[in-house]
C-alpha cells in the first residue's frame, strides 16, 4: 500500500513516502507551513499517489494530547476533506528526539522534520504489517 507520513509543524512539514509494497519508508519532501498547504499537498498527492496518509499526533509522554495535537487533528481533517484519501493520526511521541539523534550535529531543522516523518510512517507500516 502506498502511503505518505507527515510530521506536522507550523513552519515546516516533513513528508515521507514508501515503496509500493508498504514496507520501507523514505524521506520525500518538505512542505512550507507558511504557504498554501492545499496547493503544496495537491502536488505531493499527485507525485506519490497515496492510498493512505499518516499524520503524526504529538502526544505527551503520558499519552495525553500535547499542545499541537489539536492542530495536527485539524490538519488531518483538512487533508481528508481536500483529497478524500483515508487519513490516520499516529502517535509520534519521541520521533523528533529520535530523528535528532540520528542526524549529525548542526543538521538543518528540515532534515529533522524529514527524519521524523520517516519514523512516523515506518512505525505505522510496521504496526499495520504486524496486524495482518
Amino acid at each position: 500500500m502506498k502511503a505518505i507520513g507527515i510530521d506536522y509543524g507550523k513552519k515546516r512539514l516533513g513528508v515521507a513516502s514508501c515503496d509500493p509494497d508498504g514496507r520501507v519508508a523514505f524521506a520525500a519532501c518538505l512542505v512550507d507551513g507558511t504557504k498554501s498547504l492545499r496547493a503544496q499537498f495537491a502536488a505531493v498527492y499527485a507525485k506519490y499517489s497515496p492510498e493512505a496518509v499518516v499524520v503524526g499526533n504529538p502526544l505527551s509522554l503520558s499519552g495525553e494530547p500535547g499542545p499541537m495535537s489539536a492542530r495536527a487533528a485539524q490538519f488531518a481533517q483538512k487533508l481528508d476533506s481536500w483529497f478524500g484519501v483515508p487519513v490516520h493520526l499516529w502517535d509520534e511521541r519521541m520521533t523528533s528526539a529520535q530523528a535528532q539523534r540520528g542526524l549529525p550535529a548542526g543538521a538543518a531543522k528540515g532534515e529533522r522534520d524529514l527524519a521524523a516523518a520517516v519514523l512516523i510512517l515506518q512505525s505505522w507500516l510496521d504496526a499495520r504489517r504486524a496486524d495482518t
